[in-house]
């Protein structure tokens, strides 16, 4: 039986991965991925750290919607973003609304407050 394309295919990805030859790469390249290196190791010291974080902790960056990916720039975007959305003064005509949007804003502002206290204490 002859062989098909996605067996020709498999075995160049093999002898790829053998020789570790995938593009053609530059020394800018290299510099790039000491580069995401870093950015990787500082990633994997935020998984752990809010892995292990007290409840409370998890619970303001489950209300904020913080990931274990994420830096400290990234969750305070994050938060400048829901403190935006969900400010009352975008509904102040509407009385529920704006009830609503107030103790969002309250949840949010004291999620942000657990989570700065947290990074600062971790950094």
């Amino acid at each position: 039986m002859p062989d098909s394309m996605y067996d020709k295919l498999g075995e160049l990805l093999n002898d790829a991965l053998e020789s570790g030859n995938f593009f053609n790469s530059s020394p800018a390249k290299k510099l790039d991925t000491t580069q995401k290196n870093t950015e990787n190791s500082s990633i994997k010291k935020n998984k752990k750290l809010i892995k292990f974080a007290s409840l409370e902790v998890q619970n303001a960056c489950s209300i904020l919607g913080i990931n274990d990916e994420m830096s400290y720039s990234d969750a305070k975007k994050i938060y400048y973003k829901k403190l935006k959305r969900f400010h009352p003064d975008k509904n102040a005509d509407n009385f529920v609304m704006n009830k609503i949007t107030k103790e969002k804003t309250d949840s949010i502002l004291k999620a942000w407050k657990v989570i700065e206290d947290w990074y600062n204490k971790t950094s």
